[in-house]
């Protein structure tokens, strides 16, 4: 049970930020928040916004991310030592399987943020970790088609996109030559494939006649239904021991994913002799090795961003209706980018007319079609850019994306107590 006295110390600790915000100061008043960070994927940037909150103290404890029992133990020492009113982790990370920092929290009553920018049923799925719900956890999630779902399970969940930090991704110089004509970032996924197919491979083996069907499916139309359209396609199929059928899904998802989004960089690499691919070698089994080039996120990629002309933003069948980081990274480095159309695209995003800010495919003809035309009217793409640029800027930073967390958390908040439904 939830302790309303605990609830409204809560409340009062958004307000005070919230004030904090509006740059009303409060004499020796600072928040704690601890975040558990393993130093991946969007925690640095996280981080350095977290840093800039006023009035806000942020504890930063580095721990595994999937720790054992004597590991959450030594936390909740340093916690009770360190107290601290929320606790933040990415994607889970930081959470023992067990339950232990779970309790822990719920005995606090301290409000636990969560924020998946992966696929929150991931480590259920492929590893031992279970959800446990909890009044006092929010679920930030990265993409919105996850939301029904969760909802379903208990979670808390608020669609939160993705964004950038703009000391890591700006413009290039002016004068600066474009380098590449057209370009896209992002790993093959081929090895985290074959993790997924241990012990299925022979099963997976016999569905790919199917999952091609899907894929072609997708590639016509990005708004289509894959995984109501793989449930209903092995429904009926005997399963190997050992693999249950939401876990069948999820790895039939994977494998769809890893499919459409290989067969349309090769065609891109096929069709035009100007495009580059920035990823793994596990590329190099379908792609020429010199139309592969390197480039690590934090020390190479923005450059990249900037010496190419179009940044070409193919995202996975799994990603629904959400944004990869990349787009926000290339907008922030004043690129044209071209990405998939999703729902949340048109809807942060103008995709046509005199505001245009960014370019939107359907299906693999709709984009090299605009592919064509705007190598032709490279005068236009830099327009859009710029507006591309402007927008993300003003509207999708991480310091934007840390003032929306904290924020609907003290509306959550209220309502709790009030006994209402937070609005989701």
């Amino acid at each position: 049970m939830i302790r309303l006295e605990g609830i409204a110390q809560q409340i009062t600790i958004f307000c005070l930020i919230q004030l904090r915000f509006l740059g009303l100061s409060f004499r020796r008043f600072s928040i704690k928040l601890a975040f558990l960070n393993q130093n991946l994927l969007v925690q640095r940037e996280l981080a350095s916004a977290l840093k800039r909150v006023p009035g806000l103290q942020l504890v930063n404890i580095e721990i595994a991310s999937h720790p054992d029992s004597q590991a959450a133990f030594k936390l909740i020492d340093f916690l009770d030592k360190e107290p601290c009113a929320i606790l933040l982790t990415v994607n889970e990370w930081g959470l023992d399987s067990e339950g232990i920092l779970h309790d822990y929290l719920q005995k606090k009553c301290s409000l636990h943020v969560n924020w998946f920018v992966d696929d929150p049923v991931f480590d259920e799925m492929m590893l031992r970790k279970k959800f446990r719900p909890s009044a006092m956890r929010i679920d930030f999630v990265s993409d919105r088609g996850y939301i029904p779902s969760m909802i379903e399970k208990e979670y808390n969940p608020k669609f939160l996109p993705l964004g950038t930090d703009p000391s890591i991704f700006f413009p290039p110089e002016e004068g600066q030559n474009k380098e590449y004509e057209m370009v896209f970032v992002g790993n093959s996924y081929r090895a985290q494939i074959d993790r997924y197919l241990e012990k299925v491979e022979e099963f997976f083996d016999g569905l790919i006649p199917l999952l091609t069907g899907v894929v072609r499916s997708y590639q016509m139309n990005v708004g289509y239904d894959v995984e109501k359209d793989i449930r209903t396609k092995i429904k009926d199929v005997p399963l190997p021991s050992g693999l249950h059928g939401e876990k069948a899904v999820f790895i039939a998802k994977q494998v769809a994913s890893y499919l459409q989004r290989k067969d349309l960089i090769v065609s891109l690499v096929k069709r035009y002799p100007g495009f580059t691919v920035f990823g793994d070698d596990g590329w190099l089994v379908d792609i020429p090795a010199q139309r592969l080039k390197r480039a690590s996120y934090y020390d190479g990629l923005a450059d990249v961003y900037r010496k190419s002309e179009i940044v070409i933003d193919v995202n996975r069948v799994v990603i629904r209706d959400g944004f990869t980081q990349r787009i926000f990274d290339a907008l922030a480095c004043r690129s044209f980018v071209i990405t998939s159309s999703k729902p949340a695209v048109h809807e942060f995003f103008c995709t046509s007319g005199p505001c245009q800010e960014v370019a939107a495919f359907r299906n693999i003809n709709d984009l090299t079609r605009q592919i064509d035309y705007y190598l032709e009217h490279r005068g236009e793409m830099a327009q859009i850019a710029v507006r591309g640029y402007q927008k993300t800027l003003s509207l999708h930073t991480y310091d934007h994306r840390v003032r929306q967390m904290l924020s609907f958390s003290s509306s959550y908040l209220k309502n709790l107590k009030a006994g209402k439904s937070a609005a989701f």
